[in-house]
């Protein structure tokens, strides 16, 4: 009877173990949000010694879309920038 207690509780813990690992390997291959600025209209993210751009940038066959992130560097373009805000 203790050896069928033992069984379940060590299958218990190994699908505890299973299942957390599984989140803790998600988290390694999601897309990290959040930490584009808004601001900044090509998208830019530095991490470290790393870039990274939005994938609006990014054309569907994976190539880089140079038009838009040209285009980002109109300073009129910027979502934030006041002076190209119309007025009300």
């Amino acid at each position: 009877m203790h050896s069928l207690h033992f069984i379940r509780f060590a299958i218990f813990i190994s699908i505890l173990i299973f299942v957390s690992s599984c989140s803790y390997i998600a988290k390694l291959f999601a897309p990290k949000e959040g930490k584009f600025d808004p601001c900044d209209p090509a998208y830019n993210y530095y991490e470290g010694d790393q870039h990274f751009i939005h994938d609006e940038m990014i054309r569907d066959d994976g190539t880089i879309n140079y038009d838009k992130i040209l285009k980002s560097l109109d300073p009129d373009y910027s979502r934030c920038d006041p002076l190209a805000q119309p007025l009300d």
